[in-house]
């Protein structure tokens, strides 16, 4: 198997029995110094998050702490975006605003990409 792109391979949940489904994806190739978490928050939310602000975030039990590196509204991003059928392709949940979260340099070799995250914005004082 060759894969358009260095990086570390991440293989998906199976386990020994699974049936897979046709064009399922069973690993991804990606830049293990280059992750981070993205937060989905409704529009009305926009004011929970600030850039720069320190976030706390669990992964599987174990609690991380990272910095708002980016706040992304889909829809403003629909404008530039449109795809060739007239629609709009960008990735994002319908609706939502995108956080993304630093992870830090040291816990990087600790998270894989796709793991779920329970993210908690501190109250702004």
């Amino acid at each position: 198997i060759v894969a358009p792109v260095d990086g570390t391979v991440y293989i998906g949940e199976l386990g020994v029995g699974d049936e897979v489904q046709a064009g399922q994806v069973l690993a991804d190739v990606g830049n293990a110094q280059s992750l981070w978490i993205e937060a989905y928050l409704d529009q009305d939310q926009l004011e929970v998050a600030r850039l720069g602000q320190l976030v706390s975030y669990r992964v599987y039990r174990t609690r991380y702490d990272g910095l708002v590196t980016e706040i992304i509204d889909p829809a403003a991003l629909q404008q530039e975006t449109a795809n060739t059928e007239g629609g709009f392709a960008s990735g994002y949940p319908a609706g939502k605003l995108v956080v993304k979260i630093s992870i830090p340099e040291d816990k990087l070799g600790d998270l894989k990409p796709g793991e779920k995250a329970e993210v908690h914005f501190s109250k702004k004082g």
